[in-house]
């Protein structure tokens, strides 16, 4: 059996994808892409912990929104620069 919140850390992150290329909800990327993170690691130690499968999905999930969300802040930054 598959574990569900690997699914669902791997679904996040792409709508995290989307969003990011999308210039007007690229600013509701982080809504999408910090759960699919936090999904993402919490699907790995319960796929440890109850032998479940999805290891690799839950993996694809956690390094496309980490890519996502350092990307979005280089944006940010590089946007407004060090003017905060």
């Amino acid at each position: 059996m598959e574990s569900k919140l690997a699914i669902w850390s791997f679904v996040l992150s792409l709508i995290g994808i989307v969003n990011y290329f999308s210039f007007y909800f690229m600013f509701s990327t982080p809504i999408f892409s910090v759960p699919s993170i936090i999904l993402g690691i919490v699907g790995l130690r319960k796929i440890k912990k109850y032998n479940l499968e999805g290891k690799g999905i839950a993996v694809a999930g956690i390094i496309i929104s980490s890519l996502i969300m350092i990307f979005y802040a280089w944006f940010i930054y590089s946007f407004w620069g060090m003017d905060f």
